[in-house]
């Protein structure tokens, strides 16, 4: 992970469910939000992949756009909410931490193991 200068994120992602359901997750400190896409390996080992090495973590992914694949842990839709958190691309991590929230650290995803590596 690289520490970045902490810059603002937002207090809460309001989403789409791949169903079309709108829900709001309320962000907090700790939290790491995965972006995401379609025919990713990295992204694959997260949405069909063993999170438990992740376990002292949440982990909320989110995709630009409805992904045209089956996965096993949900993400939600939220191209907004990745622009707000200034991630550019998928797949891309970051680390959420203050008061008032911000991002401190991101990096590209391969694993869950490789970003659980690379947090504590």
């Amino acid at each position: 992970m690289s520490r970045v200068p902490p810059r603002p994120a937002p207090s809460a992602l309001i989403a789409r469910t791949p169903t079309g359901d709108e829900v709001t997750i309320e962000l907090a400190p700790r939290d790491v939000v995965v972006a995401v896409k379609a025919h990713c390996d990295g992204c694959s080992s997260f949405l069909n992949g063993d999170l438990s090495v992740l376990s002292s973590r949440r982990v909320i992914m989110v995709a630009r756009e409805l992904l045209d694949e089956d996965t096993v842990h949900g993400y939600l839709v939220c191209p907004e909410g990745l622009d707000a958190l200034d991630v550019c691309w998928a797949p891309h991590y970051v680390v959420l931490d203050g008061d008032p929230l911000c991002v401190v650290g991101e990096g590209p995803v391969f694993s869950p193991a490789q970003v659980a590596s690379e947090l504590d």
